[in-house]
Protein backbone atom coordinates (compact mmCIF):
# COMPACT_ATOMS: atom_id res chain seq x y z
CA UNK A 1 0.00 0.00 0.00
CA UNK A 2 3.05 2.26 0.02
CA UNK A 3 2.77 3.23 -3.18
CA UNK A 4 -1.12 4.23 -2.79
CA UNK A 5 -0.53 6.00 0.22
CA UNK A 6 2.50 8.08 -1.07
CA UNK A 7 -0.26 9.06 -4.08
CA UNK A 8 -2.61 9.60 -1.60
CA UNK A 9 -0.51 11.75 0.66
CA UNK A 10 -0.29 14.15 -2.75
CA UNK A 11 -3.72 14.33 -3.45
CA UNK A 12 -4.07 15.62 0.02
CA UNK A 13 -1.39 18.05 -0.09
CA UNK A 14 -3.24 19.29 -3.74
CA UNK A 15 -6.28 19.72 -1.72
CA UNK A 16 -4.70 21.89 1.20
CA UNK A 17 -2.82 23.98 -1.54
CA UNK A 18 -6.16 25.14 -3.68
CA UNK A 19 -7.80 25.25 -0.09
CA UNK A 20 -5.16 27.62 1.46
CA UNK A 21 -5.18 29.89 -2.07
CA UNK A 22 -8.13 30.39 -2.21
CA UNK A 23 -8.99 31.22 1.31
CA UNK A 24 -5.75 34.09 0.62
CA UNK A 25 -6.98 35.20 -2.98
CA UNK A 26 -10.61 35.21 -3.24
CA UNK A 27 -12.61 36.66 -0.35
CA UNK A 28 -16.00 34.99 -0.67
CA UNK A 29 -14.53 31.63 -0.32
CA UNK A 30 -12.62 33.07 2.93
CA UNK A 31 -16.08 34.53 4.15
CA UNK A 32 -17.81 30.51 3.46
CA UNK A 33 -14.97 29.06 5.06
CA UNK A 34 -15.47 31.72 7.61
CA UNK A 35 -19.31 30.48 7.71
CA UNK A 36 -18.67 27.07 8.24
CA UNK A 37 -16.31 27.46 11.01
CA UNK A 38 -19.25 29.43 12.72
CA UNK A 39 -21.41 25.95 13.01
CA UNK A 40 -18.73 25.30 16.11
CA UNK A 41 -19.37 21.93 17.05
CA UNK A 42 -21.25 20.69 13.78
CA UNK A 43 -18.16 21.26 12.03
CA UNK A 44 -15.94 19.89 14.18
CA UNK A 45 -17.72 16.72 14.27
CA UNK A 46 -18.26 16.56 10.19
CA UNK A 47 -14.40 17.25 10.22
CA UNK A 48 -13.95 14.45 13.02
CA UNK A 49 -15.07 11.57 10.41
CA UNK A 50 -12.13 12.44 8.50
CA UNK A 51 -9.91 11.37 11.57
CA UNK A 52 -10.64 10.84 15.10
CA UNK A 53 -8.40 10.73 18.08
CA UNK A 54 -9.36 7.39 19.36
CA UNK A 55 -12.56 5.21 19.96
CA UNK A 56 -15.70 5.78 21.74
CA UNK A 57 -18.98 4.88 22.10
CA UNK A 58 -22.15 7.18 22.38
CA UNK A 59 -25.21 8.54 20.71
CA UNK A 60 -24.69 10.25 17.25
CA UNK A 61 -27.16 12.91 17.99
CA UNK A 62 -25.56 14.32 20.77
CA UNK A 63 -21.64 14.62 18.65
CA UNK A 64 -19.59 12.39 21.63
CA UNK A 65 -18.93 9.03 19.27
CA UNK A 66 -16.07 8.41 17.28
CA UNK A 67 -14.18 5.19 15.46
CA UNK A 68 -10.54 6.14 13.97
CA UNK A 69 -10.20 2.33 13.47
CA UNK A 70 -13.60 2.80 11.11
CA UNK A 71 -12.65 6.16 9.94
CA UNK A 72 -8.81 4.08 8.42
CA UNK A 73 -10.82 1.67 7.37
CA UNK A 74 -13.25 3.57 5.15
CA UNK A 75 -10.04 5.33 3.33
CA UNK A 76 -8.74 1.89 2.41
CA UNK A 77 -11.85 0.96 1.38
CA UNK A 78 -12.70 3.84 -0.70
CA UNK A 79 -9.61 3.23 -2.89
CA UNK A 80 -10.65 -0.65 -3.32
CA UNK A 81 -13.84 0.36 -4.27
CA UNK A 82 -14.23 3.65 -5.16
CA UNK A 83 -11.23 3.89 -7.47
CA UNK A 84 -9.88 0.55 -8.09
CA UNK A 85 -12.40 -0.71 -9.88
CA UNK A 86 -11.37 1.59 -13.08
CA UNK A 87 -8.22 -0.90 -13.05
CA UNK A 88 -10.94 -3.77 -11.89
CA UNK A 89 -13.02 -3.14 -15.76
CA UNK A 90 -10.18 -1.81 -18.04
CA UNK A 91 -9.10 -5.96 -19.24
CA UNK A 92 -9.08 -9.52 -18.20
CA UNK A 93 -5.59 -8.82 -17.01
CA UNK A 94 -5.75 -5.88 -14.86
CA UNK A 95 -9.27 -7.93 -13.16
CA UNK A 96 -6.38 -10.55 -12.46
CA UNK A 97 -3.96 -7.94 -11.44
CA UNK A 98 -6.75 -6.31 -9.50
CA UNK A 99 -7.77 -9.69 -7.55
CA UNK A 100 -4.33 -10.01 -6.10
CA UNK A 101 -3.64 -6.55 -5.17
CA UNK A 102 -7.08 -6.93 -2.97
CA UNK A 103 -5.71 -10.18 -1.71
CA UNK A 104 -2.36 -8.59 -0.69
CA UNK A 105 -3.60 -6.06 1.15
CA UNK A 106 -5.84 -8.30 3.03
CA UNK A 107 -2.88 -10.15 4.02
CA UNK A 108 -1.16 -6.90 5.24
CA UNK A 109 -4.50 -5.91 7.00
CA UNK A 110 -3.99 -9.47 8.91
CA UNK A 111 -0.58 -9.07 9.94
CA UNK A 112 -1.41 -5.93 11.40
CA UNK A 113 -3.94 -7.00 13.71
CA UNK A 114 -0.97 -9.21 14.85
CA UNK A 115 -0.37 -6.12 17.49
CA UNK A 116 -2.68 -7.73 19.28
CA UNK A 117 -0.63 -10.76 20.54
CA UNK A 118 3.16 -9.74 20.00
CA UNK A 119 3.20 -7.07 22.84
CA UNK A 120 7.11 -5.96 21.24
CA UNK A 121 5.84 -5.28 17.90
CA UNK A 122 2.66 -3.26 19.24
CA UNK A 123 4.78 -0.90 21.26
CA UNK A 124 7.05 -0.43 18.31
CA UNK A 125 3.71 0.82 16.32
CA UNK A 126 2.55 2.82 19.31
CA UNK A 127 6.29 4.55 19.07
CA UNK A 128 5.88 5.32 15.56
CA UNK A 129 2.58 6.75 16.15
CA UNK A 130 3.13 8.86 18.58
CA UNK A 131 6.34 10.11 16.62
CA UNK A 132 4.50 11.65 14.25
CA UNK A 133 2.87 14.23 16.78
CA UNK A 134 -0.45 14.26 14.78
CA UNK A 135 -2.55 17.15 16.18
CA UNK A 136 -5.37 14.84 16.59
CA UNK A 137 -4.21 11.77 17.73
CA UNK A 138 -6.41 12.00 20.84
CA UNK A 139 -9.76 13.49 20.60
CA UNK A 140 -9.62 14.28 25.14
CA UNK A 141 -7.70 13.52 28.11
CA UNK A 142 -9.40 10.20 28.38
CA UNK A 143 -8.49 8.51 25.02
CA UNK A 144 -4.87 9.55 26.33
CA UNK A 145 -5.17 7.86 29.06
CA UNK A 146 -6.05 4.69 27.73
CA UNK A 147 -3.17 4.45 25.56
CA UNK A 148 -0.65 5.20 28.25
CA UNK A 149 -2.45 2.35 30.07
CA UNK A 150 -2.35 0.25 26.51
CA UNK A 151 1.36 1.38 26.27
CA UNK A 152 2.19 -0.66 29.73
CA UNK A 153 0.44 -3.34 29.01
CA UNK A 154 2.09 -6.82 27.98
CA UNK A 155 -0.53 -9.57 27.34
CA UNK A 156 -2.44 -10.41 24.47
CA UNK A 157 -5.50 -8.38 23.13
CA UNK A 158 -8.20 -11.09 22.12
CA UNK A 159 -11.65 -10.13 21.87
CA UNK A 160 -13.76 -12.08 23.94
CA UNK A 161 -10.72 -13.84 25.86
CA UNK A 162 -7.89 -12.06 26.98
CA UNK A 163 -7.21 -8.21 27.43
CA UNK A 164 -10.60 -7.26 27.04
CA UNK A 165 -10.31 -3.61 28.40
CA UNK A 166 -7.62 -2.94 26.22
CA UNK A 167 -9.37 -3.95 22.81
CA UNK A 168 -11.16 -1.05 21.56
CA UNK A 169 -8.39 1.63 22.24
CA UNK A 170 -6.32 -0.89 20.34
CA UNK A 171 -8.83 -1.32 17.47
CA UNK A 172 -8.53 2.57 17.19
CA UNK A 173 -5.01 2.45 15.95
CA UNK A 174 -5.49 -0.04 12.99
CA UNK A 175 -8.53 0.21 9.91
CA UNK A 176 -10.59 -3.10 11.85
CA UNK A 177 -7.96 -5.13 10.12
CA UNK A 178 -9.33 -8.46 10.04
CA UNK A 179 -12.88 -7.35 9.76
CA UNK A 180 -12.19 -5.64 6.43
CA UNK A 181 -9.80 -8.47 5.00
CA UNK A 182 -12.70 -10.50 5.37
CA UNK A 183 -15.19 -8.11 3.98
CA UNK A 184 -12.75 -6.98 0.95
CA UNK A 185 -12.40 -10.95 0.27
CA UNK A 186 -16.06 -11.83 0.22
CA UNK A 187 -16.19 -9.09 -2.21
CA UNK A 188 -13.67 -10.76 -4.61
CA UNK A 189 -15.48 -14.03 -4.29
CA UNK A 190 -18.73 -12.34 -5.28
CA UNK A 191 -17.94 -10.33 -8.37
CA UNK A 192 -15.44 -13.02 -9.20
CA UNK A 193 -18.66 -15.67 -9.47
CA UNK A 194 -21.84 -14.94 -11.40
CA UNK A 195 -23.82 -14.05 -8.43
CA UNK A 196 -24.87 -10.36 -10.23
CA UNK A 197 -24.10 -7.00 -10.21
CA UNK A 198 -22.29 -6.26 -7.39
CA UNK A 199 -22.81 -2.88 -5.08
CA UNK A 200 -20.80 -2.23 -2.46
CA UNK A 201 -22.32 -0.12 0.55
CA UNK A 202 -19.26 -0.42 3.13
CA UNK A 203 -18.79 3.05 2.50
CA UNK A 204 -22.88 3.86 3.15
CA UNK A 205 -23.50 3.37 6.91
CA UNK A 206 -26.91 4.44 6.52
CA UNK A 207 -29.03 5.12 3.85
CA UNK A 208 -31.28 8.08 4.24
CA UNK A 209 -34.45 9.41 3.38
CA UNK A 210 -36.28 12.21 4.68
CA UNK A 211 -36.82 12.33 8.19
CA UNK A 212 -35.43 8.76 8.42
CA UNK A 213 -32.11 6.81 7.84
CA UNK A 214 -31.60 2.73 7.76
CA UNK A 215 -28.58 0.60 8.29
CA UNK A 216 -27.86 -1.24 4.99
CA UNK A 217 -26.39 -4.59 3.94
CA UNK A 218 -22.51 -4.56 2.93
CA UNK A 219 -24.05 -5.69 -0.46
CA UNK A 220 -26.16 -5.33 -2.34
CA UNK A 221 -27.00 -7.67 -5.90
CA UNK A 222 -28.60 -7.20 -8.51
CA UNK A 223 -29.76 -10.19 -10.75
CA UNK A 224 -30.28 -10.31 -14.65
CA UNK A 225 -33.88 -10.75 -14.00
CA UNK A 226 -34.63 -7.42 -11.24
CA UNK A 227 -34.26 -9.13 -8.19
CA UNK A 228 -31.99 -7.77 -5.39
CA UNK A 229 -30.87 -9.33 -1.89
CA UNK A 230 -28.40 -8.04 0.50
CA UNK A 231 -25.06 -9.90 1.40
CA UNK A 232 -24.50 -9.17 5.00
CA UNK A 233 -21.02 -10.27 6.17
CA UNK A 234 -20.61 -11.41 9.53
CA UNK A 235 -23.39 -13.09 12.07
CA UNK A 236 -25.47 -11.69 15.04
CA UNK A 237 -26.62 -8.24 13.36
CA UNK A 238 -30.40 -10.00 12.88
CA UNK A 239 -31.93 -6.83 14.60
CA UNK A 240 -29.99 -4.47 12.23
CA UNK A 241 -31.22 -7.25 9.32
CA UNK A 242 -34.47 -7.56 10.12
CA UNK A 243 -35.33 -3.77 10.14
CA UNK A 244 -33.53 -3.51 6.60
CA UNK A 245 -35.80 -6.54 5.30
CA UNK A 246 -39.34 -5.23 6.80
CA UNK A 247 -38.31 -1.37 5.87
CA UNK A 248 -37.49 -2.28 2.24
CA UNK A 249 -38.42 -6.03 1.14
CA UNK A 250 -34.86 -6.43 -0.03
CA UNK A 251 -33.88 -9.93 1.45
CA UNK A 252 -30.72 -10.38 3.43
CA UNK A 253 -28.33 -13.35 3.45
CA UNK A 254 -25.67 -13.84 5.92
CA UNK A 255 -21.86 -14.80 4.27
CA UNK A 256 -18.56 -15.72 5.92
CA UNK A 257 -15.49 -17.13 4.76
CA UNK A 258 -15.55 -21.27 5.07
CA UNK A 259 -13.99 -23.31 7.55
CA UNK A 260 -14.11 -19.85 9.64
CA UNK A 261 -10.94 -18.07 8.37
CA UNK A 262 -9.12 -16.65 8.57
CA UNK A 263 -6.89 -19.08 10.72
CA UNK A 264 -4.97 -17.94 14.32
CA UNK A 265 -2.27 -20.31 14.47
CA UNK A 266 -2.82 -21.89 18.33
CA UNK A 267 0.81 -21.47 18.99
CA UNK A 268 2.07 -18.59 18.30
CA UNK A 269 -1.60 -16.61 17.96
CA UNK A 270 -0.89 -14.36 15.05
CA UNK A 271 -3.09 -14.86 12.19
CA UNK A 272 -2.37 -17.12 8.91
CA UNK A 273 -2.00 -15.29 5.51
CA UNK A 274 -2.82 -16.33 2.25
CA UNK A 275 0.01 -17.87 0.55
CA UNK A 276 1.63 -17.05 -2.77
CA UNK A 277 0.25 -20.24 -4.83
CA UNK A 278 -3.56 -19.56 -3.48
CA UNK A 279 -3.17 -15.66 -4.37
CA UNK A 280 -2.18 -16.92 -7.82
CA UNK A 281 -5.11 -19.26 -8.47
CA UNK A 282 -7.19 -16.93 -6.77
CA UNK A 283 -6.36 -14.15 -9.08
CA UNK A 284 -6.68 -16.40 -12.40
CA UNK A 285 -10.02 -17.45 -11.30
CA UNK A 286 -8.92 -20.60 -9.91
CA UNK A 287 -10.29 -22.36 -6.45
CA UNK A 288 -12.25 -24.49 -4.42
CA UNK A 289 -13.65 -24.75 -1.04
CA UNK A 290 -11.70 -27.74 -0.60
CA UNK A 291 -8.20 -27.79 0.43
CA UNK A 292 -5.24 -28.93 -1.38
CA UNK A 293 -1.91 -30.36 -0.41
CA UNK A 294 0.87 -27.84 -0.10
CA UNK A 295 3.29 -30.57 -1.12
CA UNK A 296 2.23 -30.16 -4.50
CA UNK A 297 2.74 -26.79 -5.08
CA UNK A 298 6.04 -25.25 -6.68
CA UNK A 299 6.36 -23.12 -3.49
CA UNK A 300 6.82 -25.94 -1.07
CA UNK A 301 11.05 -25.86 -1.41
CA UNK A 302 11.28 -29.08 0.64
CA UNK A 303 8.52 -28.02 3.12
CA UNK A 304 10.25 -24.62 3.85
CA UNK A 305 7.85 -22.48 2.82
CA UNK A 306 6.53 -20.15 5.48
CA UNK A 307 3.43 -20.45 4.47
CA UNK A 308 2.20 -23.59 4.97
CA UNK A 309 -0.24 -24.79 7.51
CA UNK A 310 -0.28 -28.02 9.49
CA UNK A 311 -3.94 -29.04 10.23
CA UNK A 312 -4.11 -31.66 12.54
CA UNK A 313 -4.35 -32.32 15.98
CA UNK A 314 -1.26 -31.17 18.16
CA UNK A 315 -1.86 -33.04 21.73
CA UNK A 316 1.29 -31.26 23.34
CA UNK A 317 -0.69 -28.07 22.62
CA UNK A 318 -4.49 -28.36 22.06
CA UNK A 319 -6.99 -31.12 21.62
CA UNK A 320 -8.76 -31.31 18.69
CA UNK A 321 -7.99 -30.70 14.97
CA UNK A 322 -6.56 -27.10 14.85
CA UNK A 323 -5.00 -25.19 11.85
CA UNK A 324 -1.27 -24.20 12.89
CA UNK A 325 1.53 -22.66 10.77
CA UNK A 326 3.94 -25.56 10.21
CA UNK A 327 7.26 -23.83 10.86
CA UNK A 328 5.57 -23.86 14.87
CA UNK A 329 4.20 -27.66 15.08
CA UNK A 330 7.21 -28.91 12.81
CA UNK A 331 9.61 -29.93 15.74
CA UNK A 332 6.67 -31.54 18.25
CA UNK A 333 6.47 -35.02 18.94
CA UNK A 334 3.15 -35.66 17.53
CA UNK A 335 4.19 -34.25 14.11
CA UNK A 336 7.45 -35.42 13.71
CA UNK A 337 5.64 -38.71 14.35
CA UNK A 338 3.79 -38.33 11.16
CA UNK A 339 6.69 -37.24 9.22
CA UNK A 340 8.37 -40.34 10.16
CA UNK A 341 5.37 -42.57 9.28
CA UNK A 342 4.56 -41.00 5.97
CA UNK A 343 1.20 -39.51 7.18
CA UNK A 344 2.58 -36.14 7.30
CA UNK A 345 1.76 -34.56 3.73
CA UNK A 346 -2.15 -35.24 3.96
CA UNK A 347 -1.71 -32.84 7.06
CA UNK A 348 -0.05 -30.27 5.30
CA UNK A 349 -2.88 -28.19 3.46
CA UNK A 350 -4.29 -24.68 2.69
CA UNK A 351 -7.25 -22.95 2.05
CA UNK A 352 -8.70 -20.59 -0.75
CA UNK A 353 -11.07 -17.81 0.82
CA UNK A 354 -14.43 -18.99 -0.24
CA UNK A 355 -17.59 -18.34 1.11
CA UNK A 356 -19.69 -21.40 -0.18
CA UNK A 357 -22.44 -20.74 2.16
CA UNK A 358 -23.78 -18.31 -0.51
CA UNK A 359 -23.29 -20.16 -3.86
CA UNK A 360 -26.70 -21.05 -4.26
CA UNK A 361 -27.47 -17.57 -4.98
CA UNK A 362 -25.25 -17.74 -7.57
CA UNK A 363 -26.48 -18.58 -11.46
CA UNK A 364 -24.16 -21.95 -11.37
CA UNK A 365 -25.82 -22.42 -7.81
CA UNK A 366 -29.19 -22.24 -9.08
CA UNK A 367 -28.75 -24.03 -12.27
CA UNK A 368 -27.60 -27.05 -10.09
CA UNK A 369 -30.77 -26.55 -7.55
CA UNK A 370 -32.81 -26.71 -10.87
CA UNK A 371 -30.75 -29.69 -11.81
CA UNK A 372 -31.33 -31.42 -8.19
CA UNK A 373 -34.84 -30.60 -8.31
CA UNK A 374 -35.70 -32.21 -11.96
CA UNK A 375 -33.77 -35.32 -10.63
CA UNK A 376 -35.53 -35.96 -7.57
Amino acid sequence: MKRVLDRLDQAVTHLRTIEDFFIKKVPAYARNEARLEKLGRFYDEFARELYAGGRKEGRSEKGNSFHRGMTLADLLTYTVFGRGYYVLTASDDHRKAFTEIVMRISNKLLLQENISTNPKLRKGLLKALLSQNLPNFFENNEQKTKLEQLKDYNGHIIWGREGKEFYKIMDSLLPKSRGLAIEFLIYLYLINSRFGFVIPLLLHQRLITKGRSIAPPDFLVLKDDGRIFGIEVGFYKEDQNTKFVTTTSVPIVTAELDHDQPFRCPQCQQWITYCDQVVENYSEGVWTPNSFECGDCKYFNKGKCEDIIFFGEVPELEKGKRRYHYRCVAKKATVKKLSAQGHLKKHLRVWYPTASIIDNLSDEGSQKDRKRSRET
